[in-house]
């Protein structure tokens, strides 16, 4: 502990920092479009929910990369799993993904 700091305000400077970097640290995706898309990590701490169900090759990446519904993000989106089998991710598929388990064999 640095002198003179009390423990509240030394995670307050530690927070900010973390809030500072999650904010700075950026990457782009390829979109449906073929447009780029920038994300920050801040951005998929947001989206880490929708991230859980972001592995289905039938949906475009912008659902892969946990896009919103109605946003300029999503609005390239043009191919989208069948709700059936987004249904079935949904609730049988998610808690592997939710609990950090394995699904299991045979």
């Amino acid at each position: 502990m640095p002198k003179g700091q009390t423990p509240e305000e030394v995670k307050a400077k530690l927070e900010a920092v973390l809030n500072a970097e999650l904010a700075a640290r950026k990457f782009s995706y390829t979109r449906s479009d073929g447009s780029s898309w920038t994300l920050t990590l801040d951005d998929v701490l947001v989206r880490i929910g929708d991230l859980e169900m972001a592995y289905n090759i039938n949906d475009c990446a912008e659902v892969r990369w946990g896009a919103l519904e109605g946003s300029e993000e999503m609005a390239t989106c043009k191919r989208r799993a069948p709700k059936v089998q987004q249904q079935k991710m949904a609730s049988e598929y998610r808690p592997w993904f939710n609990e950090r388990r394995r699904p299991p064999r045979g």
